[in-house]
């Protein structure tokens, strides 16, 4: 109304609406940094928070992996002798039975079905330590069959 407009709708400076603290308040609020950097570290501790529960599970698995790994080898190493010793005694047993094929032609097949490594390892012949509860009863009862074939021949 300063310019001389009757309704006031002058182009002038002087009709722009007075800036006032609500306003102020408006600016900071539509302020390009404030909000966007709120939310990118918002989004970066999310991240980052993210990537460490990943990489701390994956750890534990890798660890646990190489646990069972190591005592998976350690028990390996400490039954592999002793599984190998019976195997040395079968096939010993075997060879001597095959020689006796001819008096007894059945009893080398049924020797070699009851000597099955799956058989002369059975959980039942060890205790939970994986050692043996003594004589193998297979083994001595075909030894005891051998002896008896020696004897009579």
């Amino acid at each position: 109304m300063a310019c001389g407009e009757p309704n006031g709708s002058c182009g002038c400076k002087q009709n722009e609406p007075l800036v006032g603290l609500n306003d102020t308040a408006r600016e900071t609020d539509d302020d390009v940094w404030a909000d966007d950097d709120e939310a990118e570290y918002s989004m970066k501790d999310q991240s980052t928070a993210d990537l460490k529960r990943i990489h701390t599970k994956q750890g534990y698995l890798d660890g646990l992996t190489q646990a069972q790994e190591s005592g998976l080898q350690q028990g390996f190493d400490e039954a592999f002798p002793k599984g190998a010793q019976l195997g040395i005694e079968v096939g010993r047993l075997l060879s001597r039975i095959w020689c006796y094929k001819d008096i007894r032609t059945d009893l080398f097949e049924q020797a070699k079905q009851e000597l099955a490594i799956t058989k002369i390892l059975d959980r039942k012949y060890f205790d939970n330590d994986l050692e043996s509860k003594g004589e193998h009863e297979i083994i001595a009862r075909w030894k005891n069959i051998l002896n008896e074939l020696q004897n009579s021949t």
